[in-house]
């Protein structure tokens, strides 16, 4: 699956909030927990590094857990709803075609998903066309 960018609009947005609650000191203790380091992130005063540290939980492909340190941080903040980062997935369309005796392997994959908590990672493995991504694209569409 490739990860889309995050709307710009929703990186300043989530920097205005980060600014709005965040003073250099608390900021630092971010950082820290985060596991940057403040110092390193480059630009001047508060605004220049959470500009600096948004973009690179961007690269990092960590928006989610910054989120989620902000948010245990100060919960009166809707971090996780409409003014906060959504990270977009692109993923292939459901084949016309029906998935015969993929039961059980579907089951299995939902079994390690739902072990995971509130992240979760799997593998599949194969040769090319036997339906890897058939099946990822028809468990991630199924409840």
């Amino acid at each position: 699956m490739a990860r889309n960018e995050t709307p710009p609009e929703q990186l300043t947005r989530l920097r205005q909030a980060i600014g709005r609650h965040f003073d250099l000191e608390e900021f630092r203790t971010l950082c820290a927990d985060l596991g940057v380091r403040c110092d390193d992130l480059p630009g001047e005063g508060l605004v220049a590094r959470i500009r600096e540290l948004v973009s690179l939980c961007e690269r990092r492909d960590c928006l989610s857990e910054l989120v989620q340190y902000c948010k245990k941080q100060f919960p009166q903040e809707k971090w996780g709803e409409a003014n906060t980062v959504r990270l977009f997935v692109s993923v292939p369309p459901l084949p016309q075609h029906a998935l015969v005796g993929r039961d059980k392997l579907l089951a299995v994959v939902r079994v390690r998903l739902m072990q995971g908590g509130p992240a979760a990672l799997t593998a599949l493995n194969g040769l090319s066309g036997v339906g890897k991504t058939t099946l990822a694209v028809a468990r991630s569409s199924s409840d």
